[in-house]
């Protein structure tokens, strides 16, 4: 699923037409803290060197990622659900949210 939602995301940014070449809102990933960094890691396996414009939204690097999205120069935020819901108070455009699914612990 990973590697599908990378696909749509590049899609997406590579075939807009020209009316909307000037939209760059970001898409959004919401997923757990667990798994953020496995989409940062696949992205970089398999998306091209500049291609995407990937911002983790963690640590001491939130206000620059937030002033990225307020000017249009980040393609993909990845955010932690936990993070998304305590932080992100202020209204964004993003082009899309992607939810990743849910991690259950195990019994």
């Amino acid at each position: 699923k990973t590697l599908q939602t990378i696909g749509v995301i590049l899609y997406s940014k590579f075939s807009e037409s020209p009316k909307s070449k000037n939209r760059k809102e970001p898409t959004l990933i919401v997923a757990p803290l667990s798994v953020v960094s496995n989409w940062v890691t696949q992205i970089g396996q398999h998306v091209k060197k500049g291609k995407l414009n990937v911002e983790t939204y963690q640590g001491k690097s939130r206000a620059g990622v937030l002033d990225m999205i307020e000017n249009k120069a980040v393609d993909v935020v990845l955010v932690s659900y936990h993070t998304l819901a305590r932080e992100f108070t202020d209204t964004y455009e993003t082009k899309s949210v992607v939810a990743g699914e849910p991690l259950k612990k195990k019994s």
